[in-house]
């Protein structure tokens, strides 16, 4: 949770700082910061915890280690469904992202700064609700607040796409960052209750691998959506594309409730 609100934090004082950064200086300053900001995360890392020869030697046997783990996984049944739901999930997700500041910018014709605080305020969402949504997890356990957080996604980015003013795109936002903050703790439960023999980290990179994959797929679709289609056209497909994801949780949900009785 402390790594989560840092890093949220940071992210809302980034977001608020690049409207006026690009409105004042240009957007080449923007990714020079960037560039500068990750390379002195990195030289700061390596100062902290250093490198030795045994590091290498961890390296070849984790690749090692990661076949016979993705084989383990491919056969597991409800580690698939997982999967499936959050492809799905993924893929929704990747249609609508890249085009939330394009919405403000082309469709309610706001500015670089006034986007800037939009974004902010989506992390700040993410933030207030960070610990929360971990303490909701806990008490409902991580599939039903995962498939609470699907409904409530396809309905926060129809919700977005409605908006006809900054006000509303503001609120809007806030409340996308609420149901964002659903997501993680619900996914990282649910791997931790279906783990058997490999470790949570490696079903971790696993998944996260393929909703990348996902990701890229989703971001070409939600271009051409945004081309042919209109402004409120990738948001909807998203939000339909996303409520597929709840198709194989309720078949994990299924043999976990039939279990008691047998």
């Amino acid at each position: 949770s402390i790594f989560y609100v840092a890093t949220t934090a940071a992210g809302i004082v980034g977001s608020a700082l690049s409207g006026y950064l690009a409105t004042s200086l240009g957007f080449p300053i923007l990714f020079i910061i960037a560039g500068v900001l990750t390379t002195f995360s990195a030289v700061f890392v390596a100062l902290t915890y250093g490198y030795s020869t045994s590091n290498s030697r961890m390296v070849k046997q984790t690749f090692g280690r990661s076949f016979d783990n993705i084989k383990l996984i491919l056969s597991d049944g409800n580690m698939i469904k997982l999967t499936i739901a959050l492809i799905f999930h993924s893929l929704g997700f990747s249609i609508i992202n890249p085009l939330v500041q394009l919405y403000a910018k082309e469709a309610l014709n706001l500015d670089e700064q006034s986007i800037g605080i939009i974004m902010a305020m989506w992390n700040v969402g993410l933030l207030v609700a960070q610990i929360p949504s971990g303490e909701f997890t806990d008490r409902f356990g991580g599939i039903a607040v995962l498939a609470t957080h699907i409904v409530l996604s396809s309905a926060s980015w129809i919700l977005y796409c409605s908006s006809k003013a900054w006000s509303e795109a503001i609120s809007s936002a806030f409340i996308l960052g609420v149901v964002g903050a659903l997501d993680m703790p619900a996914r990282r439960t649910i791997i931790v209750q279906l783990k058997r023999t490999i470790d949570s980290a490696s079903i971790i990179g696993y998944i996260d691998a393929l909703t990348n994959l996902a990701f890229t797929v989703g971001s070409s679709v939600g271009g051409v959506l945004w081309s042919t289609s209109g402004y409120n056209m990738p948001f909807i497909v998203g939000s339909i594309i996303n409520m597929f994801a709840l198709i194989p949780l309720v078949t994990l949900i299924s043999p976990r409730k039939r279990s008691p009785s047998m």
